[in-house]
């Protein structure tokens, strides 16, 4: 997972974060950097060293979620070509909404189309899927739009598609814009750059000492198992 986020110094350098999900849920920070701008060239240096830095942890990854950036997702499937490809399902049917904006529809027409494409989103299985498609074609400006944009990439945000990877049914990115606001509330664009770093390295410093303790709290919690049926609470981990 990463995010970005504009405005956090006084030289308007861009702020990039890479972000992974541990195994109690939480977003962990693992790696940040301010780039130039947002072409290819900076976004694909950043990537490179982080891969460079830790070569055996990225080739371990199986899933990146991501929004709908072309040029962060073309240099992440360059540098990662093990791992799926996941888009967020908010930033997805934000852009259908606003891909149809402009459509002749009216509000009734509207949210008919949106609830049809709300089912392709969250579809279980192909048959539930391509039903759901072949309706949205009695719409043909709506269907000409996810033909051209969302159908060739229906498999990076279609749950019937994107459930046998793992990722542990995340499918938005609201963990890294949490951690962005976070980050917006600290920061602003008058602090200076070293400054802008002080401050990072203290906020993720802080958040990672406090998610490491609640993490310690949870694994020393005693756990209640199930075994063939028997309830009984006493039967512990």
């Amino acid at each position: 997972m990463y995010v970005h986020a504009f405005r956090t110094n006084n030289v308007r350098f861009p702020l990039y974060l890479v972000m992974v999900q541990d195994g109690h849920g939480h977003g962990q920070v693992v790696a940040f950097a301010f780039v130039k701008n947002k072409t290819e060239v900076y976004i694909r240096r950043l990537f490179e060293a982080f891969q460079q830095a830790k070569v055996e942890a990225c080739s371990k990854v199986q899933v990146v979620l991501t929004d709908k950036d072309f040029v962060e997702r073309q240099t992440v499937s360059r540098l990662l070509p093990q791992a799926s490809l996941h888009l967020c399902i908010f930033h997805v049917l934000r852009a259908f909404s606003c891909g149809i904006a402009e459509c002749n529809l009216n509000q009734s027409q509207r949210e008919r189309v949106s609830e049809i494409f709300e089912q392709l989103v969250y579809a279980h299985d192909e048959n539930e899927f391509n039903e759901a498609r072949s309706e949205l074609q009695s719409f043909p400006s709506e269907a000409n739009y996810y033909n051209r944009c969302l159908e060739i990439c229906k498999h990076q945000w279609a749950f019937c598609y994107t459930k046998s990877n793992l990722s542990f049914g995340n499918r938005t990115n609201n963990i890294v814009e949490s951690q962005n606001h976070k980050i917006k509330m600290a920061l602003n664009g008058k602090v200076t750059f070293i400054e802008s770093i002080r401050k990072l390295m203290k906020l993720f410093n802080i958040q990672h000492d406090e998610h490491m303790q609640q993490n310690a709290l949870a694994d020393a919690r005693p756990h209640t198992c199930t075994i063939l049926g028997c309830h009984d609470s006493s039967v512990q981990n």
